[in-house]
């Protein structure tokens, strides 16, 4: 009996907190809506575009030229053109003589005048940057870096020299080089490059050498090689495009890997020069010689499509190169597909 008792006054205790804690609550309806409390993404971006570019405007005051070049930029540094640049004769347009610099063109032109010399000379400078604008018509090249070179939507156009070279370790992205004299790039090693079109010159389009990088790439129309490689292996050409060059559309050393390009009406497709590469998913079309390799160069060709080469296969001995078979009787899974 005095359990049950004892039973019921806590219940009954128990009931009327639970009725006292929940009575305390406040309104749960809003008074209003609620207001933003962070601010929105074109709120930062307007407030950033009225601040300014950042960095150091590059004029007379700032970065003074000399005998060598109209600028001279000569300490680290963030560095921005603030208007189209016209070049002196015998003179850089800007010459770089300090590391870790950055140029940002802000979409303005550095034209060159005759007997003037490079664009933008960076060629004793690593951690170099320069990004977002347009060069024409420097007797002596566009854009020149050393080592650690980063290059980013830049058009050189109607250059003398190479379009843009530099010497090694290089990033180079979204960049067009059009109607230069010499080679459009040169690379060095260890270079990574995408997005880049290098049409119409008079030299190669992309010359580079080991341990390169190439993706989604195009050369069109040069005097030269499309892709060139002088020396040197171990590079990833994949999703490029190389159409009527001279002679070659691709020119490969060692132990390199070409896949998913395109080599349509180049004197040779593709050419393996000194062994050991793999060439697999790409279509090569309309080349006086589809694929030509270096006798007993222990190449792996296969799984490439050749369409209305003259001649599809040159040098196969001392080679693997898959059977080539018609892609309605294929029975080889690394047939060559060969359609005349």
């Amino acid at each position: 009996m005095r359990s049950s008792l004892r039973l019921a006054v806590f219940c009954t205790a128990l009931a009327l907190a639970l009725t006292s804690i929940c009575s305390a609550q406040g309104p749960l309806t809003p008074p209003g809506t609620p207001a933003p409390i962070m601010k929105s993404l074109d709120e930062i971006y307007t407030a950033a575009e009225a601040s300014g570019p950042i960095g150091i405007p590059i004029n007379q005051e700032t970065v003074p030229g000399g005998a060598v070049a109209t600028f001279l930029i000569t300490e680290p540094g963030s560095y921005y053109l603030t208007e189209n640049l016209t070049g002196e004769e015998n003179k850089d347009g800007i010459s770089v003589t300090a590391d870790d610099v950055t140029i940002d063109l802000h979409g303005f032109t550095l034209t060159g005048v005759p007997n003037s010399k490079i664009a933008i000379n960076a060629a004793s400078s690593s951690n170099f940057r320069v990004s977002n604008g347009t060069v024409r018509t420097w007797p002596e090249g566009g854009v020149v870096g050393y080592i650690h070179t980063r290059i980013d939507g830049l058009l050189v156009y109607d250059c003398g020299g190479a379009g843009i070279s530099t010497s090694g370790s290089a990033i180079m992205r979204n960049c067009r080089v059009v109607s230069s004299a010499s080679t459009a790039y040169y690379a060095g090693d260890l270079a990574y490059l995408e997005n880049c079109t290098a049409a119409s010159g008079d030299g190669a389009g992309f010359a580079f050498g080991g341990g390169c990088v190439i993706r989604n790439c195009t050369a069109i129309n040069n005097g030269g090689v499309g892709f060139a490689q002088g020396s040197g292996g171990g590079s990833i050409l994949e999703n490029c495009v190389s159409n009527l060059n001279n002679p070659d559309g691709f020119s490969l050393c060692a132990g390199n890997i070409v896949r998913n390009c395109v080599a349509y009406k180049n004197t040779t497709g593709i050419y393996l020069r000194c062994g050991k590469n793999m060439v697999t998913e790409n279509l090569i079309r309309n080349n006086d010689t589809g694929i030509t390799a270096s006798t007993n160069g222990s190449e792996v060709v296969y799984g490439n499509t050749l369409v209305g080469n003259t001649t599809a296969f040159s040098g196969t001995t001392g080679n693997y190169f898959g059977p080539a078979q018609l892609p309605t009787t294929a029975t080889s899974p690394t047939a060559n597909f060969v359609i005349p």
